[in-house]
């Protein structure tokens, strides 16, 4: 390898390939550790929860005539 640092370990294509085969393996790691969320399962649990805070709302919320009779009841 010409014109390379002393901390320099492979060429530019090994480098490459080394580093795609270290991502690689990382992934399995992680998939493989249950402790994992795809991007896809990531947006569902997102809406689920925003749903989830919606109808949160709605239940605990009062419509408009309950409203005026409690105004009225004060």
């Amino acid at each position: 390898m010409p014109n390379s640092g002393s901390s320099k370990k492979y060429c530019t294509e090994c480098a490459k390939e080394r580093h795609r085969k270290n991502r690689r393996e990382y992934m399995r790691n992680i998939r493989n550790s249950g402790e994992y969320i795809s991007p896809a399962n990531e947006v569902k649990r997102a809406r689920s929860r925003s749903m989830e805070r919606i109808n949160d709302i709605a239940r605990n919320t009062v419509n408009y005539g309950e409203y005026q009779a409690k105004r009225m009841e004060n």
